[in-house]
């Protein structure tokens, strides 16, 4: 039989391969979901807002050139069809070499996205920062999220 804890506390950040340390920004875990986790200013109850998602692939990717590849990903996300890159620099965060891109939408969107490249599996990890341009402020706090991420 089941027995049901309602005084139990979910902890998304168990079912995840890495951290991301949220001190000094302002943002907190709001769900987890297969292998990835959002994160969103604290406090904050609707969607329409600032998000920073980290995940791992779930499987292995013909990745070829890093740098084309983090542009490929890109254009891949969700109602981020028309951009402009302002930026794709090469990163190293937590031993894991990979590209951050700075990017603009024509609907007031930026995004920062940044891939970490796993050299032996062919998989990833992807941490994407989606906010407007009209809070533009987001993308420093975007940067710092990512730059503390460490595998577990």
């Amino acid at each position: 039989s089941v027995n049901y804890n309602e005084d139990q506390q979910a902890k998304p950040e168990e079912g995840v391969s890495f951290t991301i340390d949220t001190i000094g920004t302002g943002y907190e875990i709001k769900n987890g979901v297969a292998g990835s986790l959002s994160y969103m200013p604290k406090g904050r109850i609707d969607k329409s807002g600032p998000t920073f998602i980290a995940g791992r692939s779930v499987g292995k990717a013909l990745i070829g050139d890093q740098k084309t590849y983090t542009e490929r990903r890109l254009k891949q996300l969700p109602s981020f069809t028309d951009y402009q890159i302002k930026h794709n620099i090469p990163v190293t965060i937590d031993g894991l070499s990979g590209y951050q891109i700075q990017a603009e939408g024509k609907e007031n969107e930026i995004v920062l996205l940044t891939m970490l490249y796993l050299p032996d599996d062919g998989g990833y990890y992807m941490l994407t920062g989606l906010s407007t341009k009209t809070h533009a402020e987001d993308i420093e706090v975007f940067k710092k999220l990512s730059a503390s991420f460490k595998r577990k």
